[in-house]
């Protein structure tokens, strides 16, 4: 199998829910404080270990893609998710972020990382899944480091506890108009917090109920959306 990243030969797998925020939820897992792998409906699965397989996507990537190649991305989405969960209020739907605050050694490049954390994720997902849908410009924007033009991310306050101690990200779920593909989605939850990453060729937002956020755009701000919501994110052209 070779990296679809940059195409050399892969020998590394990459978390499907960071190994930091694994840590940070979970711990340090022995026998006695063990964690549990759960898909669909499947019986829950003992876990050994954040570094488990079992917990990595099945599609694999060369180790310099897998980590100094994306080293940085992973740092943005670390930086900003601890800057989420150490702040003195908890965060809460509807509530407007300053990400200024978590990136005051540059604030641009910070985001632009986020963004590239999960369309490293986002591909990763798409191969493993089968969805038809060409990587070759997700891996442009890595290789580049450049915002990928179709890639959106809404970010979640998740209220109550339901989801307090758990992880998981859900199935990308893709829709098309006249049998074309025009969008794909999936979450990745993490506690309380959550991000839903859109793939649109056009996007049409009910910005009564998501705020998508886009590298490109020129404000400074992030709304926390809620978990259940409509969207209607995408058009025929």
């Amino acid at each position: 199998m070779n990296c679809w990243i940059c195409g050399d030969p892969a020998e590394t797998g990459e978390h499907m829910i960071k190994a930091s925020d694994l840590r940070y939820l979970f711990g340090h897992t022995t026998t006695k404080t063990p964690i549990y792998r759960r898909i669909n409906t499947c019986p829950h699965e003992l876990i050994q270990g954040v570094s488990s397989p079992k917990l990595k996507f099945r599609t694999r990537l060369c180790a310099h893609c897998n980590n100094a190649r994306t080293q940085l991305y992973d740092k943005s989405w670390e930086t900003f998710v601890s800057y989420l969960r150490n702040r003195s209020n908890p965060i809460q739907p509807g509530e407007v972020i300053r990400p200024v605050h978590a990136f005051q050694n540059g604030l641009r490049r910070g985001l632009l990382g986020i963004h590239l954390y999960f369309v490293k994720l986002t591909g990763c997902l798409i191969l493993d899944a089968e969805v038809p849908i060409e990587t070759e410009s997700l891996a442009n924007a890595i290789l580049k480091s450049a915002a990928h033009p179709n890639i959106y991310l809404s970010f979640l306050a998740i209220k109550g506890r339901r989801f307090q101690n758990r992880a998981f990200v859900t199935p990308i779920q893709t829709m098309t108009v006249n049998g074309g593909l025009v969008s794909a989605q999936w979450f990745y939850f993490v506690g309380r917090i959550g991000v839903h990453i859109t793939y649109a060729t056009h996007v049409h937002l009910r910005s009564d109920k998501v705020h998508l956020w886009h590298p490109s755009s020129s404000t400074k701000t992030i709304t926390l959306d809620e978990m259940n919501f409509s969207l209607a994110i995408a058009k025929s052209s």
